[in-house]
Parts: C-alpha cells; structure tokens; sequence
C-alpha cells in the first residue's frame, strides 16, 4: 500500500507540474488568410514576451458572433479574441458572449470617436475598434478622367451613351445596405436617438420626411439607368464585369471590391458618393469591425492585452498593407503612408459623412422588408413609394420580441 500510496503521489506531483508549466493559450479568429499573415509575427513577438501560445484562426466575420454563441451555448471552445461587427454589439450583449475591455475607458481617445461609440453601450466598451468601411465611389479613370459630382452627370452620360451597353454609373440599389445612404439624404433614418444617446427602437423614421422621394428616385435610377439584372442575383457579378470592361464610367461599392479591380488592372480612382437630386450629399453606413473579447475566455487579461498590442499604429498599418481595411486610430490616419493613398483618404472622408450602424438588436429586423420595398419600388411601373416604406416600417415593428 505505501508503495501504491508512493507511486500516486509521485503521478499528483507530475500532474501538478505539467500543470505548473502549461502555456496560457489564446484562440484567436481573424477574417480571412490576409487577416492571419498580417498578425502571425505580431503574435509570435507576444508568444515570446508573455510566454504563451496563440493559435490563429480564419472564420468569417459575418457570421463570428453567432458561432461564438453557438460555441458557448454547448461548452464548447470558442475564441479568446473574435471579430465583432458593429451593427451586432446588441445580440452579442443580450447573449452574454462579450466581455467588457476596461482598457477602452482610456483607449477610446485614441480613435475616432463614431467608431468607438459604436461598440459602447451604458458606457461600457465591448470592442476595441479594428477598422471601419462605408460605400464610396470607384470611377474608372480610362473611361472618364474625373468624377462627377451629381447622380445627375452620371445619368447624362448614360443617355448620351445610350444603345451602346455603356452606363454612368451602377450599385445594387436593390440592396437596403447600399441604398441607405440615398434615402437617409432625403431625411429618413433607422432608430431615432434618446436623450441619453441610446437608439429608440420605437421610432423608426425610415418613411419620415421626404424618404419616398428618396425610394423614388432609387425606382427611377434602377429601371431607367442601369441593366435590367442589377437588381438580381446576377446584378453583383455584372456591376464588377462592366466595371472592370469599361463600360461602366462609376460603381458604388465598399473596401471588399479593391483587391478585385486592382488584380484585374483597372487604372480607378476613389471619390465620395455623388450629390442627390436634392442637391444633398448621401450618407451611407459607415460599419465598424471590432477586436472582442469573449465572456468565457479564461484568460481574459491576457486577450485584452493581445488586442492593445494589436492595434498599437506599426501594426494596425501593417494589418490595413494585408486587408486593405482602415483602421480608425487617429495616429494612423494622420500617417502619410495613409494620408497618400487615394483609397484610405477616400474611406475616411466619406466616413465623415455617413451614419454608424444601428448597434441596437432590432436592426436585424430591419433588413428584409427593407429589402422587399427596394425590390417592389424597382419591379413596379408606378409603385406608390409612401405606402411601401409605410408597409416597411409596419413589418419591422411586428417582429419586435417574436
């Protein structure tokens, strides 16, 4: 028995030992392989300093979140470290899956303040801001030499074009993230804000003041100035096909189109959205992706640590090099590196002019009949636009708390 009694003490200590000496280890989701190759030497210099493991993973970051969720619902493991967009920080709180980064009480000055606030709720911050996106114009400098400054000038140059397949100007207008920015110039907007600066869930504005001039003139441009297939499935393989052929002067889009054109030689330029038939600029969404932490990580301290290291400004360029996604750090948009190139200025003066993202978790509810009034404004002959935005507003309220 004292031999038995030997041998199970000397396996406790070995245990304990190896115990002793295991690594803490962050499980860290980034967006793609671009996203990993920017921050593998960033995390082996942090392997080495902190004396831990970081295992670098690719998910996508639409969906991170609701993974994350489903992860933490079976006791499964999840990321220390995800990528949590902006519009999200509702379903990510109510599901318990965030941590709060007590370090953004201080850090928060160091970024633009719309994108920090976005990820802020009863001031507590859930996410350190990683980069920031909204629509912007890329013109094809081979087929005009500036941009136009009006929808007006592109759909002139559309009817002087017109029969030859040539086009001013195509975005998927069917598409409520695209055409936001066109109604939100004609003085609609998603959730009104309280007196605390929390969003109103309760009044939503999407057919307020002039919103049905705004989905009027999105009918028109759709079935009057682009190709009939914009508006469907196809319309997002053929908006990037004539743009890189030439035969389409401009198209709306967002960061996610840059390494496409590039690779495919397109000599284009960036400029901001063009003005509205009321003579007033868009204002797109701008959305912010963010670096959280997980509220069942068991090294909490640790992956805050890593998300400060990061978005320190010699990484968060090296990161934008890789991803082409810019980085709200005000250091960073001040670098000349930044203040050069004509796609990263062209993103953050658009930005100046843009809405956040609803960060509320009603905004899901916002998006299909949304959608629906785009697709009936755009397939109608005479579509009476007050009452679709109207029908709109009545189905995003009905699923409140279903």
């Amino acid at each position: 028995m004292k031999t038995l009694s030997k041998i199970a003490f000397c396996l406790s200590l070995c245990l304990l030992g190896n115990q002793a000496f295991a690594k803490d280890k962050l499980i860290v989701w980034e967006s793609d392989q671009n996203g990993i190759q920017a921050l593998t030497k960033v995390a082996k210099e942090f392997e080495n300093r902190y004396d831990c493991e970081i295992e670098l993973s690719q998910y996508d970051t639409v969906h991170q979140i609701e993974k994350v969720i489903e992860l933490n619902s079976k006791n499964e493991r999840s990321p220390d470290v995800f990528i949590m967009m902006s519009d999200k920080l509702g379903m990510a709180i109510h599901e318990n899956a965030v941590s709060p980064l007590e370090f953004m009480n201080e850090d928060h000055e160091q970024y633009l303040k719309a994108t920090a606030d976005a990820f802020k709720l009863d001031k507590t911050y859930y996410a350190s801001p990683r980069s920031v996106e909204t629509l912007v114009v890329y013109y094809n400098k081979d087929v005009v030499e500036y941009p136009f400054e009006t929808f007006n000038e592109y759909i002139d140059y559309s009817k002087k074009h017109a029969g030859t397949e040539k086009y001013g100007l195509l975005a998927k207008f069917d598409n409520f993230y695209l055409s936001y920015g066109i109604l939100s110039g004609f003085g609609a907007y998603i959730f009104g804000i309280n007196a605390d600066g929390s969003y109103n869930r309760d009044d939503v504005g999407l057919n307020f003041n002039n919103a049905s001039d705004g989905l009027s003139m999105i009918s028109d441009f759709a079935k009057n100035h682009m190709p009939k297939d914009m508006s469907t499935d196809k319309g997002w393989d053929l908006m990037d096909e004539l743009f890189i052929k030439g035969k389409a002067a401009a198209v709306i889009t967002g960061p996610w189109s840059l390494q496409k054109f590039a690779q495919a030689g397109v000599n284009y330029g960036i400029a901001p959205l063009p003005l509205l038939s009321n003579g007033k600029s868009p204002r797109p969404f701008f959305g912010c992706k963010g670096y959280a932490v997980n509220a069942k990580s068991e090294n909490k301290s640790l992956a805050m640590k890593f998300i400060q290291v990061i978005n320190e400004e010699k990484n968060a360029i090296k990161r934008y090099e890789a991803t082409a996604e810019l980085p709200p750090l005000k250091t960073v948009l001040s670098n000349p590196l930044i203040l050069n190139d004509d796609f990263a200025s062209g993103i953050a003066i658009q930005a100046e002019k843009a809405d956040p993202m609803p960060s509320i978790k009603e905004i899901g509810n916002v998006w299909q009949p949304m959608n629906d009034a785009l697709y009936q404004a755009i397939s109608s002959k005479h579509p009476d636009t007050k009452k679709l935005l109207d029908t709109a507003v009545e189905n995003i309220k009905a699923q409140y708390d279903k």
